[in-house]
């Protein structure tokens, strides 16, 4: 089975739980194709039912490089900014 769980905390993650592509798909002002791209991504279960959808492996790349482009242009949640020496520290 394809697990599309992401770790705690994941960009993934915070935006479905913030709700954030439910409420550009709810709000309709998207155009057709990224409304149809973040659709996919809505859920972890659209996702992955998406994917298994395939007919082949290559259909399945296809499906699977369409779940990264949803990614990447949805709506990101604002995350602080930290700098190197943050991140060494444990800060």
């Amino acid at each position: 089975m394809i697990a599309f769980t992401k770790p705690s905390g994941s960009t993934g993650e915070q935006l479905r739980e913030q709700g954030l592509v439910s409420r550009q798909l709810a709000a309709g002002s998207l155009a057709a194709r990224t409304a149809g791209l973040l659709a996919l991504i809505e859920t972890p279960e659209a996702m992955e039912a998406y994917v298994l959808r395939a007919q082949g492996q290559d259909d399945a790349k296809r499906r699977a490089r369409r779940c990264i482009e949803a990614v990447q242009q949805a709506p990101y949640p604002a995350v602080p900014a930290t700098t190197p020496e943050q991140t060494k520290d444990g800060a």
